[in-house]
Order: C-alpha cells, then structure tokens, then sequence
C-alpha cells in the first residue's frame, strides 16, 4: 500500500512540473501584448488591470508575460510554484480588497476572475 502511495507523490510531482514546464515554454507576451489581446473590449482601465496582473503574477512567482487569463488559480496552488507563506500573502490581499470594498469575491478560479475582481476593489477604493 506505501508503495501505491508514494507512486502516486511522484506521480504528481511529475504533474506539476510538467505544467509549470508548459507555463514557462509559452511565449512572453508585452503588457501592450496582455492589455490589448485580453482586456482591451472590457471597459477596465488598462493601468488597473496591468498593476493587478503583475500583483498577481510577483505572488504566483511567474513571468507576468507568460500567464493567461484563463490559466486556473488552482494549477499554482502547488510549493512546486511557490511557497505556502506566498499564497497567503495573496489570499490575504485578496481579503483585504473584499473588505475595503465590501466586494464579494464569489469563486476566484481563473486569473481573469483574481484580475476583474481587483480591478473592481481598486475602483470603490
């Protein structure tokens, strides 16, 4: 039974480095590139959405050019990513702007629901 256990470990170990392999080998995008290709037709102001998006992209420990909108929160949710202590960080931000903007943050799954819901916390504050 340990033997399945540990089979496992690796095996998704294995997982998640082959993902961040994958995250990395994308090509760089450009903040123009980001704003323009993403979130230019959202009504957000783009100094916003390109200040939330390296926010993001610094606690994640990622290349602000090499993330995506559609990238899922839980894919860096990994110590292979980072550590613990820099999740917390970013959920503890992400609290604070929920309650200076009596905001609800509902499911933040993607990086396009973390950066619209910063976006707005940043508008009421």
């Amino acid at each position: 039974m340990s033997a399945t256990v540990a089979w496992g470990a690796i095996a998704l170990i294995l997982e998640r480095r082959i993902r961040r392999r994958a995250i990395e080998s994308r090509p760089r995008l450009s903040d123009n590139e980001i704003f323009g290709q993403f979130y230019e037709q959202s009504g957000l102001a783009e100094d916003a959405v390109l200040h939330v998006w390296h926010e993001i992209a610094s606690a994640l420990h990622v290349d602000a050019g090499k993330i995506r909108p559609s990238d899922r929160m839980l894919q860096y949710r990994s110590k292979v990513f980072q550590p613990q202590s820099d999740l917390d960080s970013l959920d503890e931000w992400l609290c604070m702007l929920s309650r200076k903007s009596r905001l609800n943050p509902g499911k933040l799954d993607t990086i396009d629901d973390v950066v619209r819901f910063a976006v707005r916390c940043r508008q009421i504050d």
